[in-house]
């Protein structure tokens, strides 16, 4: 399986900290067997929030190549669907311009607010920039791309 992040923001967060002001922050999580595949994508993002929760040191316009995620180690792959409306965090950490790697992690929090890692990778090949780390919680949801709404309006109209 492999796995693609790419992550945007506007705000003032202050590294290390809880302190922050963010405008807007957003992620897609895009994921597919094979590389012909069309991607299953998941959005997560946040808007208009102040303190640590989510934010951007200014800006940050972030996007990794695709990965390898080995779906034996990480079995929720199998049941992404489930995770659509869980509250969730995704923090991709390093500092570059133009081009670098990233750390990602990404968790859902279970029903008592305790966060439940699924991924954790280092030294992801990325694009973009972005100046020590980009974080967002916020809920899961689903991203249907063109192709499947073409392909949905078609069986519906069967």
């Amino acid at each position: 399986m492999e796995m693609r992040v790419t992550v945007g923001g506007f705000g003032l967060a202050m590294p290390g900290t809880t302190l922050g002001l963010n405008l807007a922050t957003g992620a897609y999580l895009d994921f597919r067997n094979e590389f012909r595949e069309e991607p299953y994508r998941l959005v997560l993002g946040d808007t208009r929030s102040i303190g640590g929760n989510s934010g951007t040191v200014v800006a940050s316009q972030t996007w990794t190549e695709w990965f390898t995620v080995n779906v034996s180690a990480h079995p929720w792959l199998h049941s992404k669907n489930t995770l659509i409306g869980k509250r969730a965090e995704l923090t991709c950490s390093g500092t570059y311009v133009g081009s670098g790697q990233i750390d990602v992690y990404f968790a859902v929090f279970d029903r008592y607010g305790e966060p439940q890692p699924l991924l954790r990778t280092a030294s992801i090949e990325s694009a973009g920039f972005q100046i020590d780390a980009t974080r967002i919680r916020g809920r899961l949801a689903r991203w249907y791309t063109d192709v499947e709404k073409q392909r949905n309006v078609h069986l519906r109209a069967e």
